[in-house]
């Protein structure tokens, strides 16, 4: 059994027109149940509310319709996935063996259903020894948002790295990121984009309300894998070189693998 509590405050400031706040509130209860010592089914209802807030005091224009000053939506649902984890440790960052896991995820809009969406995803990753401790670590992920407002997964860059950065794309093309707001009008929607990992871009290069990844890592502990002996410090015994490989893709409406696909049209706006 399990709680879980969280919130998720994001203010927007741009320039003089937008200054809005996004408050995420959810309240979730779940239970798993364990099929044989490798696999779990859980399920985990739950309770959430999104809070907008426009903060501008000159916002004139955006006066005249409420629900661009103020809107609060709140959500019923519930979440279940299947989990399957084969994997044996073999020291800090490193396992051998699959896990993996599929779910589904349904936010029912109680006061405005165009404000409902679910999501599907899986994620599949496979640790092979290739010679005493140096792994292939390799990782499927797929995902797709559904529904009246379906989200968005933003493609690129990778978690906690020190030096990344937003994509900013040219002026003549149009904008319709979640994450960035010039007209200053209500987007609740940015509480529920989900970054994907994918090394070699920017946040937010790739977007699209389907995404699949895959990438492969070679992980060899160096100084573990040279030396026979017990190593005491834990810096150099747990010390790994990654070489990796990422491909993936986001889209809408066309598949990447189509001839006509969402990443090869683009609009450009000028006379």
């Amino acid at each position: 059994f399990k709680g879980r509590y969280d919130r998720r405050t994001i203010r927007v400031i741009e320039g003089d027109i937008t200054d809005q706040k996004y408050v995420l509130t959810r309240v979730e209860a779940g239970i798993s149940y364990p099929l044989n010592p490798n696999t779990k089914v859980s399920i985990a209802p739950f309770l959430a509310k999104t809070q907008y807030f426009n903060l501008n005091p000159d916002s004139l224009i955006l006066s005249s319709l409420p629900d661009q000053n103020r809107l609060d939506v709140n959500y019923i649902g519930g979440r279940a996935e299947l989990v399957f984890d084969r994997t044996e440790q073999l020291g800090l960052y490193t396992q051998a063996g699959f896990k993996g896991k599929i779910g589904y995820a349904n936010y029912a809009a109680l006061s405005n259903s165009g404000r409902s969406f679910s999501n599907f995803y899986a994620d599949l990753r496979n640790y092979q020894r290739i010679h005493k401790n140096i792994i292939f670590a390799s990782r499927l992920y797929v995902g797709s948002f559904m529904g009246n407002n379906p989200q968005t997964y933003l493609v690129g860059g990778m978690y906690n790295w020190l030096f990344n950065d937003f994509y900013r794309p040219p002026t003549n093309r149009p904008e319709s990121s979640p994450v960035r707001n010039p007209g200053g009008v209500e987007n609740s929607n940015i509480l529920f984009a989900d970054f994907v990992d994918l090394r070699g871009y920017n946040y937010d290069e790739i977007r699209g309300r389907n995404v699949i990844t895959f990438t492969s890592e070679l992980r060899i502990p160096l100084f573990s894998y040279l030396t026979r002996g017990n190593i005491t410090s834990n810096f150099i015994r747990n010390f790994q070189l990654v070489g990796f490989y990422d491909v993936g893709s986001a889209w809408n409406d066309f598949a990447p693998w189509e001839k006509i696909n969402d990443q090869h049209t683009e609009v450009i706006n000028t006379e």
